[in-house]
């Protein structure tokens, strides 16, 4: 069963304390457990709100390594970072990290920076991606848009998610055609999914490209992501909905 909070996301927008030109781990406790995240608010952040980049790290990681890549992108285009970190190093589950703690780290996250509800954003990688693509069928509403990189559906399961996508989110997916993990054909198949049932989606293909992000293509792939990415805003007012279990 399903509970739609109809109110906009409120967007609390208070004086910011001095500018941060760091990445700063944070802490919040959900459902009697400390969790933590990774925020970045740029130093050239305007008084006016900004958009949000919330960025979905790959398996046996945290959110640090991918904040920190994507920090300059950030310094450059004036948009703020959080980087929740799965509960449990192996993998992001629903049960732990689904939309109950991604809400509960953005409701911290906009008590520090001023946020444009309309352009919040989603970002993944390997495992972090498929999660990604989970929460924006989950949360179509609520995020703008979402690029990927290194990731695709490879379960039957997860291809039953594409119902609960109630706006056809924007979607961009990048994969190297040497990926370990992620084949091209599942690639394709989950871009066949989604755009069967109606969701804009673009996919690159990056020629002798494996799994990891690197030094060497990180440039290009989180210049494409941002330039997909800030091509979009929500039309209307957010929507955040909550899944409980009877």
């Amino acid at each position: 069963m399903r509970r739609v909070l109809w109110a906009a996301f409120t967007l609390l927008v208070l004086t910011c304390p001095a500018a941060q030109a760091e990445v700063v781990k944070q802490t919040i406790e959900l459902d009697g457990v400390s969790r933590s995240y990774y925020l970045y608010i740029p130093e050239n952040v305007k008084a006016q709100p900004v958009p949000l980049l919330v960025l979905l790290h790959g398996s046996t990681q945290d959110g640090e390594r991918i904040m920190r890549l994507w920090k300059d992108r950030a310094d450059q285009d004036g948009f703020v970072l959080v980087a929740p970190n799965a509960l449990r190093m192996d993998g992001w589950r629903m049960a732990d990290d689904g939309p109950q703690f991604i809400l509960a780290v953005l409701k911290a996250v906009v008590t520090q920076a001023q946020i444009d509800g309309r352009r919040i954003y989603l970002f993944g990688q390997s495992g972090g991606a498929v999660f990604a693509l989970n929460i924006s069928m989950l949360e179509s509403e609520f995020f703008a848009a979402t690029a990927i990189h290194a990731g695709s559906w490879r379960t039957p399961d997860e291809f039953l998610l594409l119902p609960f996508g109630t706006r056809k989110i924007p979607l961009a997916i990048i994969i190297g055609d040497r990926d370990e993990f992620f084949s091209l054909e599942s690639v394709r198949k989950t871009e066949g999914a989604l755009k069967g049932a109606g969701f804009p989606i673009e996919v690159t293909v990056i020629p002798g490209h494996h799994h990891a992000l690197t030094e060497k293509t990180v440039p290009d792939i989180f210049e494409h992501s941002w330039s997909f990415l800030s091509r979009f805003k929500l039309e209307q007012p957010s929507r955040f909905t909550t899944y409980k279990l009877k």
